[in-house]
């Protein structure tokens, strides 16, 4: 076997460890042999090592930048939910007095070419086809400020969202046009808080006209249902892992709806 060694963290994301020790200078265990010791003699299992140590310089090219922080892809994911959080409140203060002037726009436009990671990410990436669109011939006519204040608004959920402050759920990733709804068999998840009741009484609805209701969006999934009100347990507030999902699942084919909870209750006996 390949001499390996492994570090406490290793062990920490295999669960052997309730938390590792978060530097460099600490216990490796070495399988197959320690690429120290060249004299046929068992190595010991665990030993102490310090920063000089051949194995620590490996782990810390691996898991460090020249600058001693992290590597990139380790925070990527973190980066990107801050960022499109950030965008989400970008476009919240450009609605805030209903108009979306043309310096707004290339506003958002900069911000959008200063953070090229979010470009293809979603809901960035419908922003920034827009925008490319509007820009094409490099001014901002009145018609494209209303459709640019229209696609805004259904990424924050709407004027009411904006006013009231509360995170109505975005009709941005519906599925157009609306499918008919079938209970018997199929399978549905809910997001976001429902008017229709506590998220009990909604599948409680649902089971009784024979469809499995669940937690999470898998590939079983038929039908995930936006509430019409936001969550606070969202990740990029009217976006939800759910909602992510649901949307990546569909663009790979594979027959999953999003619905609006008006959409959904509409087709409730």
């Amino acid at each position: 076997m390949t001499p390996r060694a492994t570090s406490e963290l290793d062990h920490c994301r295999n669960g052997q460890f309730p938390r590792a020790r978060m530097r460099f200078e600490c216990a490796i265990y070495v399988e197959g042999g320690c690429p120290l010791h060249q004299s046929g003699a068992a190595a010991p299992r665990w030993r102490m090592l310090n920063g000089s140590d051949p194995e620590v310089t490996m782990l810390r090219s691996q898991w460090l930048d020249d600058h001693g922080q992290p590597a990139p892809e380790f925070n990527a994911a973190r980066r990107l939910d801050r960022a499109v959080a950030e965008m989400l409140g970008l476009a919240r203060g450009i609605l805030a007095d209903g108009v979306v002037a043309p310096e707004e726009a290339e506003a958002l436009a900069q911000w959008i070419r200063a953070n090229p990671d979010t470009a293809g990410v979603w809901p960035v990436d419908v922003i920034a086809h827009r925008l490319n669109r509007i820009f094409a011939d490099g001014r901002v006519d009145p018609a494209e400020q209303w459709e640019l204040k229209d696609l805004l608004e259904q990424l924050v959920g709407g004027k009411f969202g904006i006013i009231a402050g509360s995170n109505v759920a975005t009709s941005l990733p519906l599925t157009q046009p609306p499918p008919e709804l079938r209970f018997p068999g199929w399978t549905y998840v809910l997001t976001g808080r429902f008017a229709f009741g506590p998220r009990a009484a909604c599948e409680r609805a649902m089971e009784e006209l024979g469809a499995i209701c669940e937690s999470t969006v898998t590939r079983r999934t038929r039908v995930l249902v936006i509430g019409t009100f936001g969550s606070r347990d969202w990740v990029h507030t009217a976006f939800g892992r759910k909602i992510e999902k649901a949307v990546a699942y569909r663009e790979r084919g594979l027959p999953i709806a999003i619905v609006s909870e008006d959409h959904w209750a509409a087709a409730l006996p």
